[in-house]
């Protein structure tokens, strides 16, 4: 067994925003959080779509150093499209088996039980269509898209730019809440598959 929980993910929001609901999730079941517990491993956007990039290299080195403990090993990407998550999951089989992991029982199992695609594991999408539509301050959203429609009557190009990333961006810096609870609606339905995976793989004394 590995000493940590080793967690997979995209970039340094994904991070962020994992490891403040971890937190979050701790509390609930009023135990003590330590993120020592816990090694996050970066791979970088695109992961999946760039054959020769760094950072197919980088899930290929993370899964080889750790396939001796590949039960506390987990991967949680963006689905992007919904034909995507098929192929991902096929690249991450072929890495398996690449380094050394042959039955294909460990391999469908660590795929099923170990790689979770936001929003939900079951749409397409990424981070920010899980966080926009938890945000507690209901008019930000309003207030975005006006400013992005009136900026697009100047410049249609520019307005290409006010994206998700660039919404959930400017909420959290707006935002002085500290915790993840003062900010979003951590009750919301949409997070719930989310909050399912990480209670069951990653909270010491996780209910069965």
């Amino acid at each position: 067994m590995a000493e940590k929980k080793i967690i997979i993910v995209e970039s340094q929001k994904d991070i962020q925003f994992i490891k403040d609901l971890l937190e979050y999730l701790y509390i609930k079941k009023s135990e003590q959080f330590n993120e020592n517990n816990f090694e996050f491993k970066e791979i970088g956007s695109n992961v999946f779509y760039n054959e020769q990039g760094s950072g197919k290299n980088k899930l290929e080195g993370f899964l080889r150093q750790s396939r001796n403990f590949l039960k506390d090993t987990f991967i949680i990407v963006d689905a992007d499209k919904k034909e995507d998550t098929k192929k991902y999951k096929n690249k991450i089989d072929k890495i398996l088996k690449k380094i050394g992991i042959d039955e294909q029982s460990k391999r469908e199992n660590f795929l099923r039980e170990n790689v979770f695609f936001l929003p939900n594991n079951k749409e397409e999408g990424n981070l920010e269509n899980l966080i926009i539509p938890l945000f507690k301050f209901e008019n930000f959203n309003q207030c975005f898209d006006d400013f992005k429609s009136c900026v697009q009557k100047f410049d249609a190009d520019i307005s290409n730019s006010f994206n998700n990333k660039l919404k959930v961006y400017n909420y959290n810096y707006k935002s002085s809440q500290r915790y993840l609870s003062d900010r979003y609606n951590l009750k919301h339905d949409i997070l719930t598959p989310l909050k399912n995976f990480l209670t069951k793989n990653l909270i010491k004394n996780a209910p069965n």
